[in-house]
């Protein structure tokens, strides 16, 4: 039993506004006949002019053994529109419906709406030209209104059942979801859950749900405007968890041909309902930081839900995309995903917490060791895919692959700038401190399972890759950690145009000191890691950095890259400059728990960022959200304003813990 409320408000309190709702119900995969069905009750083919009455009830019925349900849609307060026209203009106080056998494609539900309105829509147009045609009276040439809607009949055997309400604003609909035996369902609990006794339900949640947000994330410095702003980001972030099933497309390396995976199902946030509703491997890592400190139980469950997707050797396909529905969001060419391509193995993040929480006790520690321990077959496999898919020529250290010129998707930092041209011989700063990461936790795991004799081989894993990391990424000249960009191949040529107009053809050159000479996030990485020494003049270096607003403080955060940079906001300008909050993230918590935490000589200089950064980022992404009503896939790296998808509340709800 449960129930969905839709309520609408009009934009501006001034507008008199009419629009149609649309509720829709479908049966997954082409069905046989005798294996399931969805009806209107009271309905058999075709009624005139829709229904009328207070409530109209949806029956559907799946195959064998899942079961009967019954929707009841009812008024709570809805008021119908008076509209006049012709004889075609339809009656606006009914509901007006359609039911039609899809075969499964019920998920394509706009498509199929639209081809029975349009339909309708064309009716009333023919109907108002002849109108006007044959009238003499000045008043008919005044505008008509089209309303188009539904066809008012239900096809034998229907798998997608669709009804229309129009409507004025504003509005409130119940939509009371009930199981059923037969014909019977329990009118009681639609009652127990619709109109006035939801309300007093949906009060005494709200009241919950305040109540324990306020005693998870300690917001008590803040105005009560900004912290409803963190309740909206952080309730839109659990709003997006979803259920995905259906099959896959996937491919090794140049295949030419994806081979299609047979249905397999996820448990997942989303970076954005609208944009990206889909699960997202390096994403997820970061909304399970959030998600945990509300409820690890859920946490727990969709991180097991992500690694039961663990192929068997090892890989974890980077974007989760299940299904015709999830298909049809996605360009043709990144629908199939690559068995050899990674993503940052963010799920260690969250993992790493889950591990804190054991360390401090309470009543959930013993659930939580006992998934840890549930889950290492799992992480080990997945860690050692990394191993023999990702190394690079340099022991300890890392590559990813699946890059072009202009890209490195697999990274997550998609235009951010790699060598000029993919090489065997590069060696990447983020995947091999992404590693460390993970290294570090494989080792906490085991300890907090008791299994510390592995333990300490995973840190002695650690020990080694961070060694590599100081030793290989450090550019004196630059002061700062740059990937290695390895050797230009050797059929690798420049186009250039000469003043005569002829092409004249240059060997790719890399620099000579053979770092990619590029400030930005990359520079970064071995902080996030707590990698760098916090006695290490290289700490220093990374600190002024950061601080430095000719090269990545800005009114929003750090940039993606140095505004000195000659790459600065070109191109994609995806990664060239605008402010992320993942990573805006990931650097304040290496700047409280490590550097701002351990003695050295630039403690004080990391409290001060941390606290500066803090203010900055949180400040910023409020004011956007105060201005716009929106939380943004990035700000701007000059004024902070918020830019490209949105609503974006996936990790930018990291504002919530931060």
């Amino acid at each position: 039993h449960y129930t969905m409320r839709v309520e609408a408000q009009p934009i501006q309190s001034s507008t008199n506004s009419i629009l149609s709702l649309y509720f829709y119900l479908a049966l997954a995969g082409p069905l046989p006949e005798s294996n399931g069905e969805l009806s209107i009750k009271g309905v058999s083919g075709k009624r005139k002019g829709g229904l009328e009455g207070e409530d109209v009830t949806i029956l559907g019925s799946q195959p064998e053994g899942a079961g009967s349900i019954a929707v009841i849609v009812r008024d709570v307060n809805a008021k119908a529109p008076s509209v006049t026209g012709t004889k075609k203009t339809p009656d606006t106080t009914a509901t007006h419906f359609s039911g039609m056998r899809v075969g499964g494609e019920g998920w394509n539900a706009k498509k199929l709406i639209q081809s029975v309105l349009q339909r309708s829509m064309s009716e009333q147009i023919e109907a108002i030209q002849t109108q006007k045609a044959k009238s003499k009276k000045k008043s008919d040439d005044e505008a008509i209104p089209v309303i188009p809607v539904l066809s008012n009949e239900i096809a034998k055997q229907s798998d997608f059942v669709v009804v229309q309400r129009v409507l004025t604003l504003p509005f409130t609909i119940d939509f009371v979801f009930v199981p059923r035996n037969g014909a019977k369902f329990d009118k009681s609990a639609v009652e127990n859950l619709s109109k006035t006794a939801l309300s007093s339900k949906i009060k005494t949640a709200e009241t919950t749900f305040e109540n324990q947000f306020a005693s998870v994330f300690d917001h008590r410095t803040y105005s009560r405007e900004d912290r409803l702003a963190a309740q909206a980001a952080f309730s839109n972030l659990i709003g997006g968890i979803g259920y995905f099933w259906g099959d896959s497309l996937e491919k090794t390396g140049d295949q030419k041909h994806p081979v299609v995976v047979p249905e397999t199902q996820l448990l997942s946030a989303v970076p954005s309902r609208p944009f990206f509703p889909r699960g997202f491997l390096w994403d997820e890592g970061f909304h399970q930081i959030i998600l945990q400190q509300w409820s690890p139980d859920l946490t727990m469950e969709i991180l097991d839900s992500w690694l039961s997707k663990i192929a068997p050797n090892g890989w974890i396909a980077r974007e989760q995309i299940l299904g015709e529905e999830a298909r049809s969001k996605v360009p043709e060419q990144f629908q199939a995903q690559n068995r050899l391509y990674a993503n940052p193995p963010t799920l260690f993040l969250p993992l790493l917490r889950l591990c804190e929480r054991v360390s401090r006790g309470g009543e959930d520690a013993s659930r939580i060791r006992t998934f840890l321990e549930t889950q290492l077959p799992r992480l080990r496999k997945w860690y050692g895919w990394y191993n023999t898919t990702q190394t690079s020529i340099a022991p300890h250290l890392y590559r990813w692959r699946g890059r072009d010129a202009d890209h490195t998707l697999t990274s997550g930092l998609d235009d951010y700038p790699r060598a000029a041209r993919p090489n065997d011989h590069e060696i990447h700063v983020d995947l091999s401190s992404w590693m460390a990461v993970a290294s570090d936790a494989m080792a906490k795991i085991l300890t907090t399972v008791g299994q510390s004799s592995e333990a300490q081989l995973w840190s002695t894993e650690s020990a080694n890759i961070r060694k590599a990391i100081l030793e290989t990424f450090w550019n004196p000249d630059m002061n700062c950690f740059q990937d290695r960009c390895g050797t230009p191949p050797p059929d690798a040529f420049d186009v250039i145009v000469q003043a005569n107009g002829q092409e004249k053809r240059i060997p790719v050159q890399f620099p000579k000191s053979g770092f990619v000479e590029h400030r930005g996030y990359l520079n970064l990485f071995p902080l996030i890691a707590g990698v760098i020494d916090p006695q290490s003049i290289q700490l220093k270096h990374t600190l002024d950095l950061i601080e430095n607003p000719n090269h990545l403080w800005s009114p929003a955060g750090i940039r993606s890259m140095s505004r000195s940079d000659p790459l600065f906001g070109s191109g994609e300008n995806y990664w060239r400059g605008p402010v992320w909050i993942n990573v805006n993230f990931l650097v304040l918590s290496a700047l409280k728990n490590i550097y701002a935490a351990q003695p050295g000589p630039y403690q004080a200089d990391a409290s001060r960022i941390f606290n500066n950064l803090k203010k900055t980022v949180v400040s910023n992404i409020l004011k956007e959200y105060h201005r716009t009503g929106f939380f943004w896939e990035q700000y701007n790296p000059l004024d902070g304003k918020g830019q490209r998808s949105h609503p974006f509340t996936g990790w930018t709800a990291l504002v919530v813990p931060m």
